[in-house]
């Protein structure tokens, strides 16, 4: 898991690339079950995160791209339309260095 580096306020830059839908491994009981079903093995493309600050409660998040194969039928049944988020592409004037 990579750091990112924040201002004192909280702010953070990040730079990712889209994702795509893609497969839960199929050679356990989560494979031998969903075939059991006659299920897909697809998640929706999604971009997990956790968010933590000292003090704080860990957030761990999922966002999902819209208008994606499999929104309707994630094998996880992980899709809500509150996590179903459009990526937005914003200017940054002021770059943070990355921490190794």
């Amino acid at each position: 898991m990579r750091q990112l580096p924040h201002r004192q306020a909280g702010n953070f830059n990040f730079k990712s690339i889209l994702p795509v839908s893609c497969s839960i491994p199929l050679d356990g009981a989560a494979g031998q079950l969903l075939r059991t079903m006659g299920r897909h093995p697809f998640r929706s493309a999604h971009v997990h995160f956790t968010i933590s600050a000292s003090g704080h409660r860990m957030l761990l998040g999922i966002r999902f791209r819209p208008v994606m194969r499999y929104l309707e039928s994630d094998t996880v049944f992980g899709v809500k339309p509150s996590l179903i988020v459009p990526p937005e592409k914003r200017v940054v004037l002021d770059r943070l260095p990355l921490r190794p």
